[in-house]
């Protein structure tokens, strides 16, 4: 399977909100446009949750928390290049296939190629989403109430 290049630019980097990787000749987007189809694209991948987000109990999506490296379209096929946080991740296959199947539903979407960048050193700041707040007061239950 050939992925993108390893130049093609990332997306959901903080402070940049553009979508990358979608070509303006790059063929038939079915009944979208170009940026249309990236903000399909983008709200795809949005409802494709990071597993470890979510046994943490802070669920984000694969593209908020910075696990899609980039994307591009060639003849109606979506090639989508994607990183984990740390090497030994074996949710890897299981969030590939879920965002492969939710990208299929976009219409001018023929096929999706996926790859996952083992290169790629992810951290923190690459999320899109605002820190995580934490309320309360940590490990509350270890206190103990003095009578």
């Amino acid at each position: 399977m050939r992925g993108p290049p390893a130049s093609t630019s990332a997306i959901g980097r903080p402070g940049r909100q553009k979508m990358a990787g979608v070509s303006r000749h790059s063929g038939h987007h079915g009944r979208y446009g170009p940026v249309m189809l990236a903000e399909a694209i983008a709200a795809a991948l949005d409802r494709v949750n990071d597993p470890c987000s979510i046994a943490a109990g802070r669920p984000l999506s694969v593209r908020r928390m910075g696990l899609v490296r980039a994307w591009r379209i060639e003849a109606g096929v979506l090639y989508v290049t994607f990183a984990v946080t740390f090497p030994g991740c074996t949710m890897a296959p299981h969030f590939m296939e879920a965002a492969r199947t939710e990208l299929l539903k976009i219409d001018g979407i023929s096929a999706v190629e996926t790859r996952l960048d083992t290169d790629y050193v992810w951290t923190p700041d690459v999320m899109v989403a605002p820190p995580v707040v934490m309320r309360g007061t940590p490990q509350a239950w270890r206190m103990t109430r003095a009578d």
